[in-house]
């Protein structure tokens, strides 16, 4: 166990359950060891025997009383919980008396753990919290969004980023830090296996890169479709290229190549043209001219060519043209995120008075915010960009 934690992906959580007779008494130094070894190496891991060190165990009925509970909870198990939780669904198959058959734990999830739904349609919601969700976490519940809204998971993020696997549907997500309300978002899973919430206001524009390279990695190793991760990749490589990080652009487009999926099979040939030519307008114009939804395709593949200044232009030019108000403030705001992305706040600025857009940070003085300020605005922007729910 020791070796092979040393070659577990750093940041990652290691869930182990031992189903054999007097299992508990596994409890020794060498696990004590193996739970060190994992935090220095930056793992959560926690270790479940299926019976005291004194008891027996009942043809796997520990392996199975788990598997049946995970198929079947719309909520959280926790530490506290699951031990009782798996012994009444294991006295359902055995004649279990007193302390037989009771789970015990070895070694303790360090932070918060919920042991319910695992997501066995391979979707993700990712919350990103920043470097400093350790020292002030953030509380996150995930409610229903359709029926009665019941609260299918209430814990804690304090770490810098978490994967939160959960099943097809629409989900309310509520954050407080601090007693303090960061946001609401609706979460729906029709469009894609992973969606993102972004909250951290500290981080660089590469942070955000190296970010969607582990949103890649974990929802390849959770069975998302290989076309779906690829698409991540595509993000990413885009997300490297615009801030400045040529070579690991080149390196996750390499890996695309090698996959047989390359970026070049999510850009349209009109992002291409334009991608070659950003300086026509015309070309811009006639391609603006037709529906809202065209452009924004266009757009889309603009961006993953980096070449987010001339999406953020398209999408202006298409909201001039659009004549329904709620899509004309949709592709405007589109707009005006993808200028902050690019760096260029005056063009943002002259978008949000140009449109009358609301809720939104930047004022006529937006130019004049601290240095660091702007760098965390223009990666939320770059975030948005690319379609995850900011605040």
């Amino acid at each position: 166990m020791l070796n092979w934690l040393q070659t577990a992906p750093r940041g990652s959580t290691i869930l182990t359950f031992l189903d054999f007779c007097h299992s508990g008494a596994a409890a020794s130094l060498a696990v004590s060891q193996a739970q060190e070894l994992g935090q220095h190496f930056g793992l959560r891991s926690l270790v479940v025997g299926s019976s005291l060190p004194g008891d027996g165990t009942y043809k796997a009925l520990f392996t199975q009383a788990l598997l049946d509970l995970w198929d079947t909870s719309s909520g959280c198990m926790n530490l506290d919980t699951m031990p009782t939780a798996v012994l009444a669904k294991m006295k359902l198959g055995a004649p279990l008396t007193g302390t037989e058959g009771l789970p015990v734990v070895l070694v303790p999830y360090r932070g918060p753990l919920c042991l319910g739904n695992f997501g066995g349609d391979h979707n993700l919601l990712f919350l990103y919290g920043g470097h400093d969700a350790e020292r002030a976490p953030y509380t996150y519940q995930v409610s229903m969004a359709d029926g009665d809204h019941k609260t299918i998971i209430s814990s804690i993020l304090a770490t810098t980023f978490l994967p939160i696997p959960l099943d097809k549907g629409r989900y309310s997500i509520s954050i407080t830090r601090e007693a303090t309300t960061i946001g609401s978002w609706d979460i729906d899973f029709s469009s894609g296996p992973t969606e993102i919430i972004w909250l951290d206001t500290a981080a660089k524009p590469r942070d955000l890169g190296q970010f969607s390279e582990q949103v890649a990695e974990t929802a390849n190793r959770a069975g998302v479709e290989k076309s779906e991760v690829a698409k991540i990749q595509a993000r990413t490589a885009a997300i490297y290229r615009l801030v400045g990080s040529t070579t690991d652009a080149t390196r996750i487009e390499q890996k695309m190549i090698s996959a047989g999926t390359p970026l070049s099979i999510f850009v349209a040939e009109d992002s291409a043209a334009l991608a070659a030519n950003p300086t026509t307008k015309a070309l811009l114009t006639s391609v603006s001219m037709n529906d809202s939804d065209h452009s924004i395709q266009i757009a889309e593949g603009l961006k993953l060519l980096g070449d987010i200044k001339s999406a953020a232009k398209l999408l202006q030019l298409a909201a001039k043209q659009e004549t329904h108000p709620d899509i004309k403030a949709d592709v405007a705001t589109q707009a005006y995120l993808a200028y902050i992305a690019s760096g260029d706040v005056n063009s943002a600025v002259a978008v949000k008075q140009q449109f009358g857009l609301v809720g939104q940070p930047l004022n006529p003085s937006g130019t004049k915010l601290p240095v660091d300020a702007l760098q965390s605005l223009r990666t939320a922007g770059i975030a948005a960009s690319f379609g995850a729910h900011t605040f």
